[in-house]
């Protein structure tokens, strides 16, 4: 005898107030509490063209949005705050610089890009085993050129560098 199927029970749907206050707990379940951020009509138009360059997403939300001010404050961050000590941290930033320029700029994608560092013969920072980055003489694979994609992966690849004495 074939088993009868568990039937939802419909509810009466949310109201809007209780809509938003899910989604506002997924939000920070997933990205962090709330920050209010207040800015100019002119400067949020630009963080939106910026948010839809880095996501792809066409209509910018508050998540989208949260992504790209994180990531512009890594790059800051990155860039102009955090020290660099020793050979590998300075080429694992000048190698970000220009994985940035042609991912952003050049539009190319992960493969072309390994294939283009190959062909140049360039070394891959490398995590050994120690918790050390080493800089590998090894193929550069598509996941190499991705991680470049993320100034918060590039932060933590320069902090264990940074902490990798020079050979």
């Amino acid at each position: 005898m074939a088993k009868a199927k568990d039937k939802k029970i419909s509810t009466a749907p949310k109201s809007n107030a209780e809509r938003q206050a899910t989604r506002r707990a997924k939000l920070t379940k997933k990205i962090g509490p709330a920050v209010a951020v207040h800015m100019a009509d002119d400067d949020k138009m630009r963080l939106d063209r910026i948010a839809k360059i880095l996501t792809g997403n066409k209509r910018p939300g508050t998540q989208e949005r949260s992504l790209v001010i994180a990531e512009l404050i890594n790059q800051y961050y990155t860039g102009y705050v955090m020290k660099r000590t020793g050979k590998i941290s300075e080429y694992i930033y000048d190698k970000y610089c220009e994985i940035w320029e042609m991912q952003i700029t050049k539009k190319m994608e992960d493969k072309d890009i390994a294939t283009l560092m190959n062909k140049s013969g360039e070394r891959v920072p490398t995590k050994i085993n120690d918790g050390f980055i080493s800089l590998e003489k090894r193929e550069w694979q598509e996941k190499d050129a991705y991680l470049y994609r993320s100034a918060k992966r590039v932060y933590y690849l320069l902090k264990k560098a940074n902490k990798t004495p020079d050979k």
